[in-house]
């Protein structure tokens, strides 16, 4: 989360969570395998399965996120979501 295409109030925290499982099914991912990218960025934004976005970490713009994440085999899947932040209430 968030969903795609969000919009989000200026001067909130922006909340972000993710998952996965292993090739079995059933075993979640390890946290550790999970990258969060801001913008189309090389370098991870944030690590791990959720965190909080301070309004100034994320001002008032258009972001795409791309959340990844590998399994034991290295195996890796990305999702993106575009969301909106700063907007005026």
């Amino acid at each position: 989360s968030p969903s795609n295409n969000s919009v989000f109030f200026g001067g909130r925290n922006v909340a972000f969570a993710g998952s996965g499982l292993e090739a079995d099914g059933t075993t979640p991912l390890q946290a550790s395998t999970m990258r969060w990218y801001l913008d189309g960025s090389p370098a991870p934004w944030k690590t791990g399965a959720s965190f909080s976005a301070t309004p100034a970490e994320v001002g008032t713009t258009t972001h795409l996120i791309t959340f990844a994440a590998a399994d034991q085999y290295q195996t890796s899947a990305t999702i993106s979501r575009t969301i909106v932040t700063g907007y005026s209430h």
